[in-house]
């Protein structure tokens, strides 16, 4: 697998925790970056730091939560290039519809179990970094 950057967008500090683990413990060339709401996840973005080749985000979030950054995202040619998959714990089909029509790149409903959580995300980074072309930065 090559090696990439991923951008975690999570307002629950026991989620964001449980899923940087289950990414370190893939033992894959991942450099992650974990923020709190769809602000953090704006400033990164616009920042100097590495440019994500994936942003994995919660939809539902306070602060400027997941609609708000896909949104923007829509208006935005360059962040538009990198892959988003929301990564909810909601299996709302009104939740999954909104999450594409704002631009969402896939939909995946977290698995509450920690080794079906790593086996998902392990699925998940396979096909992104692996299979799927994605124009580069």
């Amino acid at each position: 697998m090559r090696p990439g950057v991923i951008l975690l967008v999570d307002d629950a500090p026991q989620e964001r925790e449980l899923i940087q683990a289950c990414l370190e413990g893939l033992e894959l060339p991942l450099e992650v970056y974990a923020v709190r709401d769809g602000e953090q996840a704006l400033a990164h973005l616009q920042s100097d730091k590495p440019r994500p080749h994936l942003v994995l985000i919660d939809l539902n979030m306070p602060g400027g939560g997941g609609h708000e950054v896909l949104t923007l995202r829509a208006d935005d040619a360059d962040l538009r290039t990198i892959p988003f998959v929301v990564l909810s714990g909601s299996e709302s089909e009104d939740d999954v519809e909104l999450a594409y029509a704002l631009g969402a790149n896939s939909y995946v409903v977290k698995p509450a179990d920690f080794d079906r959580l790593r086996e998902m995300l392990g699925q998940l980074l396979r096909y992104w970094f692996e299979t799927a072309r994605v124009p580069s930065a």
